[in-house]
Order: C-alpha cells, then sequence, then structure tokens
C-alpha cells in the first residue's frame, strides 16, 4: 500500500510506540490486554453474547486495521460488520471453573500480528447453569484497560436492555480519528511548544 491509498491515517504517537515495541517481538503476548468478568445469577449466555455484540457493534475500534504504507504503519477503519463472539460451554467438565480459566489463558497468549489480525477475541464461557464468564481481549493498538471498562458498562447496559425485551440504543462512541485530529492539532499548536520548553527546562541537569 501507498499513502496515497484511501482512508489511511497516521498512528498516533501512543500507538507508534506500541506498533514498534510489536515489531521488535513479534512473538510476545505482552501487548494483549484481557479482563474477565464472573456473571452469577443464571444470566442467559445466548442474551448475554447478542448484548456483547450489540454493545460494540458501533465501536470503531475493533473494526481498526493496520498496514504498512511508504515505510511507515497505517491505519484504516473497515466497514461495519457482525462482531463475532464465542460462546464456550465448559459446564461439563470435572472442573469447570479451572477449565475456563485454562482457555482464557491459552487465548490470551495467542501472538497477534497486527497487519493481520484479529487484534481482539470476546466470549461468553458457560461454567454452570448460574455463572458465566465475559471474556474480552484487544491488542493495546486499538484498546487500553480505561477503554475496557467503557466496553463492559456498555455490555451491561445492553443486556438489561434486551433482558425486558428492548433495544440497545445507546449513542456510539467517538470515532478514533478524533484522537488522531486532536493529536494533529496539538502538533501544531502553541501548547505544544510551551510543553517543550517547560519539560525542557524542569528536566535541565538531570542525569
Amino acid at each position: 500500500m501507498t499513502a496515497a491509498d484511501t482512508g489511511l491515517r497516521e498512528l498516533t504517537a501512543a500507538q507508534r510506540g506500541i506498533w514498534y515495541a510489536q515489531q521488535l517481538a513479534p512473538d510476545d503476548t505482552v501487548l494483549n490486554v484481557a479482563e474477565y468478568l464472573e456473571i452469577d445469577g443464571g444470566a442467559d449466555p445466548r442474551l448475554f453474547a447478542r448484548a456483547v455484540r450489540a454493545a460494540v457493534a458501533d465501536v470503531d475500534a475493533y473494526r481498526l486495521r493496520f498496514t504498512v504504507a511508504d515505510g511507515e504503519p497505517r491505519q484504516y477503519t473497515e466497514p461495519a460488520a457482525d462482531v463475532p463472539v464465542q460462546l464456550v460451554d465448559v459446564s461439563a467438565e470435572p472442573e469447570p471453573r479451572a477449565a475456563a480459566e485454562a482457555w482464557m489463558r491459552t487465548e490470551l497468549r495467542r501472538p497477534v500480528d497486527p497487519r493481520s489480525g484479529p487484534l481482539f477475541a470476546l466470549a461468553v464461557l458457560v461454567v454452570s447453569d448460574d455463572t458465566l464468564f465475559w471474556y474480552h481481549r484487544a491488542h493495546h493498538l486499538i484498546l487500553d484497560g480505561h477503554g475496557g471498562a467503557l466496553i463492559a458498562a456498555r455490555v451491561a447496559d445492553a443486556y438489561s436492555a434486551l433482558l425486558t425485551g428492548g433495544r440497545y440504543t445507546a449513542e456510539a462512541p467517538e470515532p478514533s480519528t478524533v484522537l488522531v485530529d486532536a493529536e494533529h492539532a496539538y502538533r501544531a499548536s502553541p501548547d505544544r511548544e510551551r510543553d517543550r520548553a517547560f519539560w525542557l527546562d524542569t528536566l535541565a541537569g538531570a542525569s
């Protein structure tokens, strides 16, 4: 690809650091960030999986893809599509909780190539009739811990809406292009030079 290809955008400074860190250690999974939430009380696993899909359907982080153009990393957003959510039933295993945790550890340790993905995984694990685990993994290029918490809140709202027979109609979060645009604006602003001068003065003489 070349930089002239439609839709290609620069990475933010933070993303560039993550990109190059992954290139230095392509088989390292330290840049996979993940969490799981235990849901007790007999939640419907299929309905919960629907809630996850509904909650992330308009979050463009899940549609970010990465490539190299003119020797530089670039990102672009794919068209909207159904987000896959795995449904994994380990309730028949001798130790269901241990089996679920082993499944998640294995999934988390799978190396990810940012240029080919997939850059995330979503799964609902059935541990028992009363207990589900919701597993959420994303490469740090597309999501951080704060973003994961926001997604979890959206999933909770979506499940509550579907459980009562309603529809999940939350407003879509701001697209990732906002971050790129904000960084470009900062680089061209007087704030950047003021910040640079401040830190040069603050760190003068530091060893």
